[in-house]
């Protein structure tokens, strides 16, 4: 191995709750990729090996050299733009009246637009590869028109979509819902904190409200890249908690049942409204010469969450002190320092 790849392995490492997900990940970044690159490569290869990957909702900040902070919202939506309040159910609701607009592709296409050095092709292949590999055929294509098209892949295929969960359905989505899908960066939310030594970092977290509702527990990935950035990922994975699901049979791929049902008597809750997700994602950034990508459950209070994980960076080994970090479960982390790169879980209180 030549010198420079050595130095590219030591500088570029992921860390993921999936297998599959690791393993797309450190090829994209043994490939010159980004961490950006590393987490969409992760995020498809989560598409193609579960039904419901592809569209779960997702969430994904970015930080380091380049990138302040800044969240890519793929969190799902309300349907129901342009149609009538249908009557509303008064008994049993179908999976289809629980079916979301899905966002979580944009937002994968824009956080690879923005901030990603491979094709859009290499890092969406991995996702049709194991989709192949576990017998899943049209989920593969389908996957493979995101390589080809990006995100109006997701409008190519609607017919196939509203046959499950459209009007005729008892479902809500509309064509107005999957043309109105727009996903754009924003900005972090960001804590400066003073270390021990004096010096300045910043933590780096997910700017949207929690989820008021239960979600199926997150896939996470971190990363970390040669080039000085950080990225994590959580993807909310899973059939609803009464264990109900919605495939598109065409497409081989089940859709978020995340959305609120019409009842009969009861206000409806409006098209476009995004459906919360833990806060598990952040980062922190203590210069070139040391920041985290990293996820775990934290609580609420967004100050000691920064004072907690501000100790832990200035303790050595820093597993150690991030083991500490207030966590239900545990911390999944990769940490990139002057000299390496490596991906560890720590266990949280």
């Amino acid at each position: 191995m030549s010198e420079s790849a050595t130095r590219q392995r030591r500088a570029s490492g992921a860390g993921a709750s999936s297998p599959v997900a690791r393993e797309a990940a450190e090829e994209a970044l043994a490939a010159n990729g980004s961490a950006a690159d590393a987490i969409v490569a992760a995020f498809f290869a989560i598409a193609g090996s579960e039904p419901g990957g592809l569209f779960a909702p997702a969430v994904a900040i970015v930080a380091g050299a380049g990138a302040v902070g800044r969240a890519f919202d793929g969190r799902a939506a309300q349907p129901g733009r342009g149609a009538e309040r249908p009557r509303g159910f008064t008994g049993a609701v179908p999976p289809a009246a629980r079916a979301a607009v899905p966002r979580s592709p944009h937002a994968m296409m824009v956080l690879h637009a923005t901030f990603g050095r491979r094709t859009l092709r290499q890092v969406v292949r991995p996702g049709a590869l194991v989709a192949r590999a576990v017998g899943a055929d049209g989920r593969a294509a389908f996957i493979d028109r995101f390589a080809d098209l990006g995100a109006p892949a997701l409008a190519s295929e609607q017919a196939a979509i509203f046959r499950v969960a459209g009007p005729l359905a008892s479902g809500l989505l509309t064509e107005d819902d999957i043309a109105a899908v727009r996903v754009d960066d924003a900005p972090a939310r960001l804590v400066e904190e003073k270390g021990e030594d004096g010096a300045m970092m910043r933590i780096v977290l997910e700017p949207w409200e929690a989820a008021d509702r239960a979600l199926p527990p997150p896939i996470w990935v971190t990363a970390a890249d040669a080039h000085g950035l950080v990225a994590s990922l959580a993807v909310f994975v899973g059939d609803a908690p009464d264990g109900a699901r919605l495939m598109v049979p065409e497409l081989e791929v089940a859709l978020p049942l995340v959305a609120d049902p019409v009842l009969r008597g009861k206000e409806r809750t409006q098209p476009g409204v995004l459906f919360g997700v833990p806060r598990s994602l952040f980062a922190v950034d203590c210069g070139g010469d040391l920041r985290l990508a990293a996820a775990g459950l934290l609580p609420e209070a967004a100050s000691e969450s920064a004072r907690r994980i501000a100790t832990a960076m200035h303790e050595r080994p820093v597993e150690t002190g991030l083991a500490q970090v207030p966590a239900r479960g545990s911390v999944l982390a990769t940490l990139a320092t002057a000299h390496d790169v490596r991906a560890f879980a720590a266990g949280g209180a």
